[in-house]
């Protein structure tokens, strides 16, 4: 099947699993069986010892089990919403050189190359819209904005991102496009997710400035969390925990 492993309808968090083990291709075995059985179908298949027979039941399997306790937390009544307060980033999905404040809010890197962190916590899909807000301190260059668990902490360089950089450019998928204005030290920089109409826009000190991005299809279906990826500066969240700006 063209296009490899996103082609097969794969979570975001087995992609990256994937990707981290280094795997670049799926074998014909689970290029035709991983669809099939996350579809629903009842596979047979006879291969050669080596041909990937163990991870093509495998990984749907996995997948299918994820979707259902999924499935199962968010029909409970009474479901409890993630307090604001517990929003931040954590030192299981940042670039190790980079420093966290405290809080969890804050992030700085006195380096010259890019290092990102991911919050804890992100956006489901279902609708609904959804804001957060970035101060940057600093001359260095920041870039701000979505991605999934398969994305790069180099936010937008990849399939899994979209990112608002300081040099007034939109990234996503290695596509650094014109777009908004400029922003450094000091400024605020919003950043809107819209599931209802499937679109990302930011605003830099309240002056907003349009859909930045199309949500992909593949994005549609997988949660998505705030992530900054900076480059010689800091910056420092509201997450919702506090007034906007």
């Amino acid at each position: 099947m063209p296009g490899g492993w996103p082609a097969l309808g794969l979570c975001p968090e087995l992609l990256r699993a994937i990707d981290e083990q280094g795997w670049l291709l799926p074998t014909d075995a689970q290029d035709e069986s991983i669809p099939l059985i996350l579809g629903g179908g009842d596979v047979m298949v006879a291969a050669e010892t080596g041909s990937g027979k163990t991870a093509a039941f495998g990984i749907p399997i996995i997948q299918l089990v994820q979707e259902k306790l999924r499935e199962d937390a968010e029909s409970k009544e009474g479901e409890e919403r993630i307090d604001p307060a517990l929003m931040r980033f954590t030192d299981n999905d940042k670039d190790p050189p980079l420093v966290l404040s405290p809080d969890g809010l804050g992030c700085s890197n006195d380096s010259g190359q890019w290092l990102g962190a991911r919050t804890a916590y992100g956006v489901a899909p279902g609708g609904g819209r959804f804001y957060y807000e970035a101060r940057i301190r600093g001359g260095g260059i920041a870039r701000v904005g979505w991605s999934n668990l398969a994305g790069s902490l180099n936010l937008g360089t990849d399939l899994h991102g979209y990112g608002f950089g300081g040099t007034a450019k939109s990234a996503h998928s290695g596509n650094f496009v014109d777009y908004g204005e400029t922003y450094g030290d000091g400024d605020v920089v919003g950043c809107l997710l819209d599931l209802d109409a499937n679109a990302v826009s930011f605003s830099v000190n309240g002056r907003a400035h349009g859909r930045a991005f199309a949500l992909s299809p593949a994005s549609r279906g997988a949660a998505l969390f705030p992530t900054l990826s900076l480059k010689s500066c800091a910056a420092e969240v509201n997450l919702g925990a506090a007034p906007s700006s």
